[in-house]
This record gives C-alpha cells, sequence and structure tokens, in this order.
C-alpha cells in the first residue's frame, strides 16, 4: 500500500516519534510511505530513522519552513502568531494548511492525519483513498483559545475513521462526540530499550525525568519532590533529565541531556534509579513504558497510561501530590525485594507492546477498507475493535 502521513510540521515530540516509528516499520513491511506536511513531502526510506535524532531532522525542518512559513515563522510557530486573532484570520491560516497538504500529497491508498490542523486535508482526500484521523491526545484541551478549540472539535466530527493509541482517549471521543474508535497502542523496540550494565555510584540517588515546561507535564510537582527527598536520604539526590531545559533546582544538582534518541535515551533509562512521569493529561505516555523496559522501576500517573499497574509492575501517583513521588521512592528504597519485583515486572509488562503488534493492526484496518474505483466499502470482519 501507498500510505501517506499528514502531518503539520516536522516534530521532534514524543507524537512525531510515534509516527516516524510507524512510517519506519511500514516501510519496512514494504509499503510505500511517505510524510506530508505544508512544506515538505518526502519518501521514508528504510533505516531512515537511525539518522533522524542526528543531523537529518533539522535538516528537514529548515526545507519545510523556508518552503512554507507564516510571517517568517515556522508552520507552529506561524499558528502561535494568529492564536487569539479572529476566526477570520485564524480560518485563513488553517485553510493554507489545508490546501497546501492537499496539493503536495502524492496519490495514496491510505492518508492519516495526525494533528487537528491535518484533519481538513485527511477529509477532502477521502473520495481518492482511504482516510484516518489518529489521534495521540484529547487536542483540543491543549488550547486556551475558543476558536481554535471549536475548531479542534470540528475535526471530531469528520466522517473519517478515529484510530486512538489509548482506551482512555477512545473512551473521550465516545462519551463526548458519540464517536467509535479504533485503540491501537504505539509500540516501543524492545531491541533497544533494555536493561543494560551501567556502573552506578552508590552515594547518588538518580531520578529520571522527561522535562516538558508545559504545566500539565508535571514538572514543577518532580522538582518539589526531588528537593524534598534531597534532605531524607544519606544519598545525594540527583535529577536527571532530557527534553526542556529545566533550569537549575535548589538544593539539588540536575543533569540535563537535552534531545537523545533510541540507544542513547536506552542508556539514560539504565543509567537511572527510579523514572518520574508527574503529567496531568496524557495519552498512552511512552517514558514510563521505555524505562519500564530497560528495567528501570517507574512512578508515574496512570491517566492514558493502559499499562500502569500500580505495585505491580510500577508505582501510581497522583499528578498534583509530591509527597507521593517521596513516599513511593522512599518505600521502593528501603524493600530492595518490592522494587526488583516492580522491576522485573516493567520489563514483562513492556515486552507486550511490540510494534510488530501495533503495525500488524494497522494494516488490518488498513486492508478493511478497500477503494473500489467508484467508493471504498468496508469489510466489517477484519476491522479490529
Amino acid at each position: 500500500m501507498r500510505i501517506s502521513f499528514l502531518m503539520s510540521d516536522i516534530g521532534i515530540s514524543g507524537g512525531s516519534q510515534v509516527i516516524y516509528n510507524i512510517a519506519e516499520n511500514l516501510s519496512c513491511r514494504n509499503h510505500d510511505v511517505f510524510i506530508v506536511t505544508p512544506g515538505l513531502v518526502f519518501r521514508w526510506e528504510k533505516k531512515l530513522l537511525e539518522h533522524f535524532g542526528n543531523n537529518l531532522w533539522p535538516q528537514l525542518r529548515a526545507n519545510a519552513s523556508s518552503d512554507f512559513n507564516l510571517k517568517n515563522k515556522g508552520i507552529l510557530d506561524g499558528i502561535e502568531f494568529y492564536r487569539g486573532e479572529s476566526l477570520t484570520v485564524l480560518s485563513y491560516v488553517l485553510s493554507c494548511i489545508t490546501e497546501a497538504i492537499i496539493k503536495k500529497c502524492p496519490p495514496s491508498d491510505v492518508v492519516i492525519a495526525t494533528h487537528n490542523f491535518t484533519a481538513q486535508a485527511a477529509f477532502y482526500l477521502a473520495d481518492k483513498s482511504s482516510s484516518f484521523y489518529f489521534l495521540q491526545g484529547f487536542e483540543r484541551d491543549f488550547y486556551k483559545d475558543y476558536f481554535l478549540r471549536k475548531i479542534v472539535e470540528s475535526g471530531y466530527f469528520l466522517p473519517v475513521t478515529l484510530i486512538c493509541n489509548s482506551q482512555r482517549l477512545s473512551g473521550i471521543m465516545k462519551k463526548n462526540f458519540n464517536r467509535e474508535s479504533v485503540v491501537i497502542n504505539p509500540g516501543i523496540d524492545t531491541a533497544i530499550f533494555k536493561p543494560l550494565p551501567v556502573e552506578k555510584n552508590e552515594k547518588t540517588l538518580t531520578i529520571g525525568a522527561y522535562c516538558s515546561l508545559r504545566p500539565y507535564k508535571g514538572w514543577s510537582i518532580i522538582k518539589k519532590a526531588a528537593a524534598s527527598l534531597a534532605g531524607k536520604l544519606e544519598k545525594k539526590v540527583v535529577l536527571k533529565v532530557y527534553g526542556d531545559n529545566p533550569g537549575s533546582c535548589e538544593g539539588i544538582d540536575v543533569v540535563w541531556e537535552k534531545n537523545i534518541f533510541r540507544e542513547n535515551l536506552a542508556g539514560f533509562y539504565n543509567s537511572c534509579d527510579f523514572f518520574v512521569n508527574a503529567s496531568s493529561q496524557e495519552s498512552f505516555p511512552l517514558p514510563p513504558l521505555e524505562a519500564m523496559a530497560c528495567g528501570c522501576p517507574c512512578l508515574t500517573t496512570d491517566i492514558g497510561a493502559d499499562y500502569a499497574q500500580d505495585g505491580v509492575n510500577c508505582f501510581v501517583i497522583s499528578p498534583s501530590d509530591p509527597f507521593l513521588i517521596e513516599y513511593g521512592i522512599l518505600q521502593l528504597c528501603r524493600n530492595a525485594a518490592k522494587r526488583n519485583e516492580i522491576a522485573l515486572n516493567g520489563i514483562k509488562t513492556a515486552k507486550k507492546y511490540s510494534w510488530d503488534l501495533t503495525l500488524k493492526k494497522m494494516e488490518i484496518l488498513f486492508s478493511s477498507k478497500i477503494f473500489n474505483g467508484e467508493g471504498f466499502y468496508e469489510k466489517k470482519d477484519t476491522c479490529c475493535r
């Protein structure tokens, strides 16, 4: 099949990384895969993912921004620029994005919107392709602007097949918009994310985390918990993070790895004594699952984490309570047997979420809608629900 992923930008966020992993795996299964943005379209070649995190990503993004920009900004920056303006201006900007994607998209058997800014393009392309909208979060709640929230909501009613990455998100679509969806969890590469021999300093307790300065990600909660722990342990407490610049944290050292991928990211998880996710708004967060695969005991909210089992493969915490992070780490530090049990169960859990399973479900779904020259008919017996 020829499959085109419609993206608003060549991003590097967790959601974008999921799309690139799916594109890589589909390509390895001999599908013809394209990434289509308003400013750039390129064919995904096998093994491209190995080079994406180095020099390829900034080069591609620069090319995309130079070909399509708003007020001399990158596409997402352009949306930020117009946010809060009139509905007329905002609608015009989104129509420019839609038109650019439609013009650039190659003839495809399957087109997949990956963001609310690309949903309309998937709908317009539905007369010649089987169209889907892959949701990796409740995107409406990402925005405060009233007009933009309503535009995002309108995308949920488009007559395209919805794919949700978690049971929680599927439930939100059903409850709020009466839309059925296909649940397909993303996967992880357990050939990369696995326990590795790492020499650790016994006098240091290293707490790993993904740092995002968006308030709902809970970075401030993690900092408070780590600072409090520093006064209750004989060990030196170190916060080791990747992602946004975390700044300083009074009383403890902060190590920033910035943007790391694949083997380097697996090494990061293996170097940590614990991994903490305090996000209050998620839909199948991958960092805790990746950390589990590496044998790193996790403390995580269970919001969107279909895999989280409190006391079995992780320690479930509240998104707004630093005390629970502190309490969980202290309990696991004092109970080595429980800590090892959670780590081993985390490894077992992670092995259930392979990219192979994800791609099999996607192929079944894509094959369930066949274009016969006049329209599509659905083979309902093969559609995975």
